[in-house]
């Protein structure tokens, strides 16, 4: 008896794992190339394959323009195309969205990006960069290009198959059976001009994620300045107008950043970064209106609805309406 364990332990164990391990990595390798259809970012970078994504205005940026952009239409067909993500794909995924939109798609006039400093001072890492970057941006050039700034974020994609299943394996089969994007994330809904936003206070666990704001750290990271000067560089060859602007974020927020000199600085490296490769571009915000009282947010990063993000829409529809 113990010979027969013996055995199936050093001979018939083994074998079965590695047999398991080169099944995954076959079935992975035939899965490979489906496109995935997770969330928006998926479905964003399926719809831009098809082309026919022309427009005058390319909106960037992260969840609090993305949440009103998916309800509201701010302009008439064909002037903007919403490719608005979140934080977790950091800036890094709009430079890739970019580039693929312009190799299909004659350039827009207009590049605007409304972001938070956050999302401005954040590089994807570890499960978030897996599933919102090395598993969405896989040609050859974006890898390169992660190979060269980002690294590390390359570790998981080259994990055996059995070790990933879910990402290697799961996601691809169900997006075989999930239905085709027929476009980018767009609103149908018209912006109200007469729309109160909702007033009285808001619970406290959305005020203590919208006070924790205050505590971050930052400052664009390298990563962050080589993306900005390579779009910098696009707009350059491909003849756009680039506007930075920071998103709408609560008074008692900004407030805490003026007071620690957070905000000052990091205008400061902002302005810096642009002025080597943007030199007429600022981080800009939407003048009065790019301060909210903190019950205007249902949580850190997202306006209460709809009486908020109808208020929004109507910034970004007047902003629109004022681009040459």
């Amino acid at each position: 008896m113990f010979f027969v364990w013996r055995r199936f332990l050093l001979v018939h164990l083994p074998l079965a794992l590695l047999g398991v391990a080169l099944a995954a990595e076959g079935i992975a390798t035939l899965l490979k190339d489906i496109p995935l259809r997770r969330h928006d970012l998926d479905k964003i970078t399926i719809a831009l394959e098809q082309g026919g994504q022309s427009a005058d205005v390319l909106v960037f940026g992260d969840s609090v323009t993305q949440d009103v952009l998916k309800t509201y239409r701010i302009a008439p067909a064909g002037r903007v195309a919403n490719l608005t993500t979140n934080l977790a794909s950091g800036i890094v995924g709009v430079m890739f969205l970019l580039k693929r939109y312009l190799e299909i798609n004659p350039p827009p006039r207009h590049l605007v990006l409304v972001a938070s400093p956050e999302f401005l001072s954040y590089d994807p890492e570890g499960k978030t960069a897996e599933i919102y970057i090395t598993s969405v941006f896989r040609e050859e050039s974006e890898v390169a290009w992660l190979s060269r700034h980002m690294p590390e974020i390359l570790e998981k994609a080259r994990e055996p198959a059995v070790l990933n299943l879910e990402g290697k394996i799961g996601y691809p089969l169900l997006a075989v059976i999930a239905p085709r994007p027929d476009g980018i994330p767009e609103g149908k809904v018209l912006p109200v001009p007469d729309l109160a936003p909702e007033e009285g206070p808001i619970s406290e666990a959305a005020l203590q994620s919208v006070r924790g704001r205050i505590g971050t750290e930052l400052g664009p990271t390298p990563v962050v300045k080589v993306v900005l000067g390579e779009i910098c560089d696009l707009a350059k060859i491909h003849d756009f107008q680039v506007r930075v602007l920071r998103a709408p974020i609560p008074a008692e927020v900004i407030a805490g950043w003026r007071v620690s000199g957070a905000l000052a600085d990091f205008q400061n490296q902002m302005d810096s970064v642009l002025a080597a490769s943007c030199p007429d571009i600022r981080f800009e915000n939407f003048g009065a209106w790019g301060e909210l009282p903190t019950t205007a947010m249902r949580e850190s990063d997202h306006l209460r609805r709809p009486g908020w993000t109808n208020r929004y829409a109507l910034v970004l529809r007047e902003f629109v309406d004022s681009l040459p």
